[in-house]
C-alpha cells in the first residue's frame, strides 16, 4: 500500500473528519474555516501581519457575506477576535483566541502523529514531544466535544501510542 494511501485510510485521519463533523456547524466542517484557521496561525507563529475579511475574499473566491457569515461563526464559537487595524482604522484584523489556537495546535498535532504512526513521517524524539504537548486532550477542548466517548477512545489511543 503506497503512502497517500496509508493516509487516507489511517483512522485518525477519519476521526479528524468526524471531530470536524461532530458539531454540526459550518465553523467547524468547512473547508475555508479550515484554511483560514490554518492561515492564522500561520502569521501568528511567523510573526506576519494578521489577516483581513479582504484576505478571506480574495484567497477563498467567496463573497463578502460569505466570509462575514464564516468570520461571524468563528467568533461565535470563541476562536477568533476580530481588532481594529491600529495602521488602518478601516480594516479589521482576524486574530486567534487562547481556545482557537489550542484547537489549531490540537488538530495539526493529531495529523503529525497519524502521519508518522503510518510511516509518512519520522519524527525525533525531541519533535514527537514537542507535537505531543500540543495536544489538550481537556473534554472541554473543541477538538473533543460532540464526540462520542468510542470516537474519543480511538483519538487518544492514537495520542498515546506515540508517547515514548
Amino acid at each position: 500500500m503506497d503512502i497517500l494511501t496509508k493516509l487516507a485510510t489511517l483512522n485518525s485521519t477519519e476521526l479528524l473528519i468526524m471531530v470536524e463533523q461532530a458539531a454540526k456547524r459550518p465553523v467547524v466542517a468547512d473547508h475555508e474555516s479550515r484554511i483560514i484557521n490554518l492561515e492564522i496561525y500561520r502569521r501568528e507563529s511567523l510573526k506576519l501581519p494578521p489577516i483581513t475579511p479582504s484576505w478571506i475574499i480574495e484567497n477563498l473566491y467567496i463573497s463578502a457575506p460569505k466570509a462575514g457569515s464564516l468570520l461571524a461563526h468563528l467568533y461565535k464559537q470563541g476562536f477568533i477576535e476580530k481588532n481594529i487595524s491600529s495602521i488602518d482604522r478601516r480594516n479589521v484584523e482576524i486574530t486567534h483566541t487562547v481556545l482557537g489556537r489550542v484547537r489549531i495546535e490540537s488538530y495539526l498535532a493529531t495529523l503529525i502523529l497519524g502521519m508518522e504512526k503510518i510511516g509518512m513521517l519520522i519524527l525525533s524524539k525531541k519533535d514527537k514531544k514537542l507535537v505531543q504537548s500540543a495536544i489538550n486532550d481537556n473534554p472541554a477542548t473543541p477538538l473533543m466535544q460532540g464526540l462520542s466517548e468510542n470516537k474519543k477512545k480511538l483519538l487518544t489511543d492514537l495520542w498515546d501510542a506515540n508517547k515514548d
